[in-house]
């Protein structure tokens, strides 16, 4: 069975649900990232900030590593979902497409849903290395 208009708006309502979904998640990530960053801050120059500035830099790794796969999984999906439709879309259909435009291959980590969460688990290692390499943090 091949696909055809009423398919196209199910396929496209589908891309929509897994772009709001990475919307969340890149929300999510910058609200926790603030409150790590303000937490660094506020803890910089306290005694003992070494302890502080591990902690607060595993998790802002980790939780950046999280929201790198979930935001990867995200694309996985949309991904799926236009090989799905190109598989089995008419060759007939003339309507729009379902989707503006999709990033493949390594230009995809130049999209701000991969390059945001990788910048931040950079920043992050670099803080936890200042942190254990420091004299006097702890």
């Amino acid at each position: 069975m091949s696909w055809g208009d009423a398919e196209a708006r199910v396929i496209r309502e589908m891309i929509k649900h897994e772009a709001n979904v990475s919307n969340h998640r890149l929300t999510w990530l910058a609200a926790l990232q603030g409150l790590l960053f303000a937490a660094l801050g506020f803890f910089w120059h306290s005694e003992g900030a070494g302890s502080y500035i591990l902690v607060l830099s595993v998790l802002g790794v980790s939780s950046s590593a999280s929201s790198l796969y979930s935001l990867w999984l995200a694309h996985r999906a949309t991904e799926e979902i236009l090989i799905s439709w190109n598989a089995n879309k008419l060759d007939t259909y003339n309507g729009p497409p379902v989707i503006g435009a999709f990033v493949t291959g390594i230009s995809r980590w130049f999209l701000p849903w991969f390059c945001l969460p990788s910048l931040l688990i950079l920043a992050w290692s670099y803080f936890l290395l200042i942190a254990l390499y420091s004299e006097g943090l702890f």
